[in-house]
């Protein structure tokens, strides 16, 4: 199977350790592709970048740098917070 990055040619395999797909973040945060894409029309989501399509084809990949990813998560509320 070939990699995201070698499918978008952008090079090196250190570069697939730096982004995921929306696909990957489903599968590695449990985030859901619908879900992200909701939260990027709001303007309320993680940061993400858009590579290009191919010539021809229409839109693109939206990337999502693990870093930018994962200090989101961490600044998102969790539990209730609240005394039982």
């Amino acid at each position: 199977m070939q990699s995201t990055t070698s499918r978008l040619g952008l090079g090196t395999d250190k570069f697939a350790k730096l982004y995921l797909t929306e696909r990957e973040v489903w599968q590695s945060r449990g985030i859901g592709v619908q879900q992200l894409r909701i939260m990027r029309a709001r303007g309320c989501g993680p940061r993400y970048v858009k590579v290009s399509g191919a010539i021809g084809r229409r839109g693109g990949r939206v990337l999502y740098a693990i870093e930018d990813l994962d200090r989101w998560l961490a600044q998102r509320p969790s539990g209730g917070g609240q005394a039982a």
